[in-house]
């Protein structure tokens, strides 16, 4: 063992004659580890950008000559300042007197014998450098990072083969511990959980290895929005089928226990069924067939009535409930019992501590409140969501709340707070590499590009989200994609295509529930033919809209159908009817609490008066009242479409 030992796994150590050695700051710390872990010369220059990068050459010299006195000067103190060789322009350790745990762990990595193998991951104590940070250094930052990739790839190709061989050799026990070890580095590593779940059949240990695609099919559902492989639910059902029908008088041996254990009845449990319907309505809620994962998620909690007495159960209910709400709430017919239901949800999930499943329950609650326009109370419910999910490392669903806080404060003209809020979510997505969620985040992206009256970036944007989608099989995000799409092409006066592509994304989710989105299309096709004075084909669109929107409880729906009947109404030449309705939807998004809309129904209201009764002075009045809200929350998409101060806009769809 050398004089001096720097143990770089988890948290560093550095120890010289057996006692801490002390250096004064970081940056000294830093030069030391990557002296010894690269184990080789390095010029001045080099050393000087990696640890000094954000500052000028010349200061970053002067920091280095500094930063090897205090160097040499703590080494002296332990009379080791010989380890520091330092000949012109070149500097490095010598080796013969230094014991680094990062290289004996790639000695014997590279050995690739058990015996190596075993030595190395006894040496891996958690990540490279773990809690170290060097201000203002992002050059020896991404070594770092690349380095830590390297060793944990490293430790977990280690495990896999140390497992293999204990496997070959019959040693099951062995085998489990080995691959439990790398899934408490790796929990989302499918491939592991798949040999796992095998041992565990093999050595028939069915409990186990149902327990264990439980957790992680949970893991994989609230971090990153997915489902196992049908490989991986294969094995679920083989063990569930297996613990189910046992053989007459055998019992089930525990992987490195003496003791026998029995095997359940031939009848399951009714929390092992329950479960089971529970993970089926889970693959098809991410399916996107609401009515298959809603069945499955009743007849789950049906089976619950019976566990109700028993504690232990309360999260299996808990997930029936948030389950059952949110299949309800995607599909949007029934929204009070999608929120009945996922209040049930949340009330369990607090009660038993549970931040995964609440957090996937209260940002289920903000879309149930964001589909009724109660805009407010949906981000309250975001926020929440997202600090809950972001303390219970629920990634996806942490993501997921960023972006609809984004979205839904932009429809509040809340436009700084959606774009930090986004680029947030975003963050969080492309960290965790969660392409679930980047496939809303660029559409809310695309949304605030609309907003901006950037067209071409919007629609650049939502053609990449929509291959993404499609990619992906989503249907409904293939939807909302092509109507981006054509709200692009509407602001560039590409009414045609803006028409047709509004169809075929009501065309896509034909049948298939969608409620608020198919209200959505409704709306934007109705008011895109309003544009182009194909009145008689905007009326039935939205009619049903309108009548949809107002038995569902959508009341922001509502009101922007009913304006838009309000303009039909005057281009017939029925102007009391549009009154009427005008008066409606000012009073609902007062109501409401929506200065944007209250806003846009005066623009709209405004500019009726002055096609159809061009000398009142209503219609002025009605647009100066509008432009100022528009202005103050940068809605320039808003703006365009408004008549100048004097005159009327040639460009204003409604001239």
């Amino acid at each position: 063992m050398g004089s001096l030992i720097l143990r770089l796994f988890g948290a560093p150590e550095i120890m010289a004659l057996g006692l801490p050695l002390a250096l004064p700051n970081q940056k000294a710390q830093a030069l030391l580890f990557y002296l010894a872990v690269t184990r080789r010369p390095h010029t001045r220059n080099h050393l000087a950008t990696l640890l000094w990068s954000e500052f000028p050459a010349t200061n970053a010299r002067r920091s280095l000559r500094a930063t090897l006195f205090q160097l040499r000067h703590a080494l002296s103190k332990q009379t080791l300042s010989h380890l520091l060789i330092i000949t012109g322009e070149l500097l490095h350790l010598s080796p013969a007197e230094i014991t680094c745990d990062v290289i004996d762990f790639e000695q014997g990595v590279a050995g690739g014998d058990a015996a190596a193998l075993t030595q190395s991951i006894s040496l891996y104590r958690g990540p490279f450098l773990q809690g170290f940070t060097l201000p203002n250094a992002p050059l020896f930052d991404e070594w770092v990072r690349q380095e830590d990739e390297k060793y944990s790839q490293g430790y977990i190709n280690a495990l896999y083969q140390l497992a293999d061989d204990a496997a070959a050799h019959e040693q099951i026990d062995q085998a489990i511990h080995y691959l439990s070890q790398l899934l408490q580095a790796d929990p989302l590593a499918e491939t592991a959980h798949q040999h796992l779940l095998r041992l565990y059949l093999k050595a028939g240990a069915f409990n186990q290895a149902i327990r264990q695609y439980h957790q992680f099919a949970y893991d994989l559902r609230t971090r990153m929005g997915l489902t196992p492989t049908p490989e991986t639910r294969a094995l679920f059902h083989e063990a569930l089928h297996r613990q189910q029908t046992p053989l007459p008088g055998k019992t089930t041996a525990w992987p490195g226990k003496t003791t026998a254990w029995p095997e359940m009845k031939a009848r399951p449990q009714p929390s092992i069924q329950a479960t089971t319907y529970f993970e089926q309505g889970e693959v098809a809620l991410i399916s996107n067939d609401y009515v298959a994962a809603s069945a499955a998620a009743e007849a789950g909690l049906a089976l619950c009535a019976s566990l109700s007495q028993n504690p232990a159960f309360s999260n299996l209910a808990g997930w029936g409930y948030r389950l059952l709400g949110h299949a309800l709430a995607m599909e949007g017919s029934d929204l009070p019992a999608a929120e009945r239901h996922l209040r049930q949800a949340t009330a369990t999930h607090r009660q038993a501590q549970n931040p995964r499943d609440l957090g996937a329950g209260l940002f289920e609650l903000g879309n149930v409140a964001a589909q009724r326009g109660e805009l407010l109370p949906a981000l309250e419910f975001y926020e929440e969501a997202a600090q809950i999910a972001a303390a219970g490392q629920a990634h996806y669903f942490h993501a997921l709340a960023r972006n609809n806080m984004a979205y839904h404060a932009l429809l509040l003209g809340w436009l700084k707070v959606a774009q930090r809020v986004l680029a947030q979510g975003r963050q969080v997505a492309e960290t965790h590499e969660l392409l679930g969620a980047l496939l809303h985040l660029s559409s809310t992206q695309g949304e605030i590009y609309l907003y901006q009256a950037e067209w071409l970036a919007a629609q650049e944007t939502f053609q990449q989200g929509l291959t993404l989608a499609e990619v992906m099989s989503n249907p409904e995000r293939q939807a909302g994609y092509r109507a981006g799409l054509a709200l692009a092409a509407r602001g560039q006066q590409n009414f045609d295509q803006a028409v047709n592509l509004l169809e075929e994304a009501l065309w896509l989710i034909s049948g298939r529930g969608y409620w608020h989105l198919r209200l959505r299309l409704l709306i934007w096709l109705g008011e895109t033919l309003l544009w182009v004075e194909r009145g008689a084909e905007a009326r039935p669109h939205l009619e049903l809209a309108s009548q949809t929107a107002q038995a569902q409880g959508r009341a922001l729906l509502h009101l922007q159908a009913q304006r838009l009947q309000a303009m039909l109404a005057a281009t017939e030449g029925d102007w009391a009817a549009a009154e009427v309705c005008f008066s409606q939807s000012l009073a609902q998004a007062t109501t409401l609490d929506l200065p944007l809309e209250i806003a846009r129904t005066q623009s709209v209201w405004g500019q009726a008066w002055q096609r159809w009764q061009p000398h009142a002075p209503q219609g002025m009045a009605l647009l100066d009242q509008a432009r100022p809200v528009f202005v103050a929350h940068d809605a320039a998409a808003d703006l365009l479409w408004l008549p100048p101060l004097k005159g009327r806009h040639k460009a204003s769809p409604y001239h």
